[in-house]
């Protein structure tokens, strides 16, 4: 059993998460194919029937097949020290997933097995459904996918960025950047001929960005800015890259 992932293992990961997609789609067109035999009432869609089952099953197994690694982790203390940085962010309210300039606000941050691999620890992912788009931190490895495509990143090439960033969305522990009305004089004070005038508020939130090469690999937007530099201390003192 493998202690790391390698370049064999990586081509592995990426085989088993295209394989498990085709697998889902062809499981779904197999339980159709299933549900309209059963409705004919004949033996022959009974064959078809049991035929597609096992297919099903096989499927199923197959889904199982996943890259095997035990870990063993000479310097624990930088592992558990990049957890403990992203347990801080944990704690805000909401934690939005931005990435090629889109932003997802269903964004999960959860802590557990990794479920592309077989393994020995435990690792957080963050997963945003919405575009596709899961990361793995593991000890390692940072670990891309979108969709169907995976990006495996040394931690030594990337680097940890705080920042900011604006917007509207209000949680409770986000700070106020401003607050203007959507029509007003020049001195700040709503204009009255307008009836329908609402106060628009400006929130001020806290960005984690991965640089790789110069470039932003993706943003992670934090409602609580307060806890943006605990994250980059944090991984700064356990030796991670950090601006």
């Amino acid at each position: 059993m493998k202690t790391s992932i390698d370049d064999r293992t990586e081509k592995s990961i990426s085989l088993f998460l295209k394989l498990r997609r085709i697998l889902n789609i062809l499981i779904v067109i197999a339980l159709i194919v299933v549900v309209y035999n059963l409705l004919q009432y004949n033996q022959e869609s009974l064959y078809i029937t049991v035929l597609v089952g096992l297919i099903i099953l096989q499927g199923i197994n197959l889904l199982f097949i996943k890259p095997s690694i035990n870990y063993t982790i000479t310097d624990n203390t930088k592992y558990n020290q990049l957890n403990e940085a992203i347990n801080t962010i944990k704690l805000c309210n909401e934690i939005w997933f931005s990435y090629d300039g889109y932003k997802a606000e269903d964004t999960t941050l959860n802590f557990g097995k990794p479920d592309l691999l077989k393994t020995n620890i435990e690792c957080y992912k963050l997963c945003a459904k919405k575009l596709k788009s899961k990361v793995y931190f593991l000890p390692d490895k940072l670990i891309i996918i979108k969709g169907t495509q995976s990006v495996f990143l040394d931690y030594t090439d990337i680097v940890f960025a705080e920042g900011n960033t604006k917007g509207n969305i209000r949680t409770s522990d986000a700070k106020i950047y401003s607050q203007e009305w959507e029509h007003q004089r020049k001195d700040g004070t709503p204009d009255k001929r307008y009836k329908d005038n609402r106060l628009i508020t400006t929130y001020l939130y806290g960005t984690i960005s991965l640089e790789y090469s110069g470039s932003d690999l993706f943003h992670i937007i934090l409602t609580d800015i307060d806890r943006t530099t605990p994250f980059i201390t944090k991984l700064k003192e356990a030796g991670y890259k950090t601006r």
